[in-house]
């Protein structure tokens, strides 16, 4: 029973004080029974409510006189066990009953879009947590219960329902949504936007579609006659800077050695074009790379700055990727570079988009 309050197997918790709950209310009603004078006049009613328990039966056994007179005096009964008439033992169990109905209240309230009840039920639960040492989670349902008391005032007319897709779980609290006893309108409901994007720019829930490259990789390969012989002799060799960048091992320690080192790996190949990634704000590329998630900011202040200790970290972030690639450009046309050069024919270099 501890377990609701205390944030500890709520489900678990909520399926054992169901049973108690149970047990301690047939208890109460029993001795209800032996000490109070129940004339049932009708029970063929209450025999049709047990077998079937639906709105029907409800509503004609709430309107059979003998039915509201038993409950009543159940409710008068009760109040005598909280002022002590069974003894401190069965006050306390009625108290256990007493919150189990709130948290039963408060999940009904839930299910069926039932505002009025979620208001109640949350107002009191506040003594609730308060008893259990939760003062934090008591001065916030004080102020809950505030501001839907004057919800009307503070959002006048603020009825509109919004309504987001996630996968198949919204389909089907849609469906159950028109069981409810007040329907949403689906006429109502097309006429707002369903997604957060459209699906051909994105997920449900906001993130960029995505093509595997994979899966195109055939189109370049249909037409493709591998009895082609490509020549041999003078070659243009073109190089994926920033997948060098990853693949580099043995890294001297400061940035501008890293940039010889890479300068050494390319003109052995003679003729050579190096491109860099551009890196453009708020691009398709930016967003998905804010998505996998970035290191902080380094300072690559000149050759003689010494690398991280995690180098492929650094290169988690654009910021960082775009100093290293400036810092290529201006170590590549110093003079310590030029005797490098000499030794291949053609050598390009291609950052920020500018060759």
């Amino acid at each position: 029973m501890f377990g609701i309050p205390l944030e500890k197997a709520y489900a678990k918790a909520l399926f054992c004080i169901k049973t108690v709950t149970e047990a301690m209310e047939r208890l109460m009603f029993e001795k209800f029974i032996e000490d109070e004078e129940v004339d049932v006049t009708n029970p063929v009613i209450l025999l049709n409510l047990v077998q079937e328990c639906n709105h029907e039966n409800l509503d004609h056994a709430l309107q059979d006189p003998s039915t509201v007179t038993i409950l009543e005096k159940y409710e008068a009964f009760q109040d005598k066990v909280r002022n002590g008439y069974l003894g401190k033992t069965a006050t306390f169990w009625l108290s256990v009953i007493d919150q189990a109905r709130l948290n039963f209240m408060l999940q009904y309230a839930v299910k069926t879009n039932n505002l009025g009840l979620f208001h109640l039920c949350n107002a009191n639960m506040a003594d609730l947590f308060f008893a259990f040492d939760g003062p934090n989670y008591t001065r916030y349902l004080v102020w809950f219960d505030l501001f839907l008391t004057n919800i009307e005032q503070s959002h006048p007319g603020a009825k509109v329902l919004q309504y987001r897709e996630q996968s198949d779980l919204a389909f089907m609290l849609l469906v159950k949504s028109q069981f409810l006893e007040e329907p949403v309108d689906l006429d109502e409901l097309m006429t707002y936007s369903l997604t957060p994007v459209p699906h051909s720019l994105g997920t449900p829930d906001g993130f960029l579609n995505k093509t595997n490259k994979a899966t195109i990789l055939h189109f370049l390969t249909d037409d493709y006659d591998g009895d082609t012989l490509y020549p041999s002799g003078r070659c243009l060799y073109i190089q994926d800077g920033n997948a060098l960048f990853h693949s580099l091992t043995q890294l001297p320690p400061t940035f501008g050695e890293i940039c010889l080192q890479m300068l050494d790996q390319m003109v052995a190949k003679k003729d050579f074009i190096f491109s860099t990634d551009s890196y453009h704000e708020n691009s398709i590329k930016s967003q998905e790379r804010i998505r996998r998630g970035s290191s902080p900011k380094y300072i690559v202040d000149g050759p003689a700055t010494r690398k991280p200790a995690e180098f492929k970290l650094f290169l988690s972030n654009d910021a960082n990727k775009v100093q290293l690639c400036r810092l290529l450009l201006r170590v590549w046309g110093s003079s310590v570079a030029a005797s490098r050069l000499e030794k291949c024919d053609r050598g390009i270099l291609v950052v920020e988009g500018k060759a």
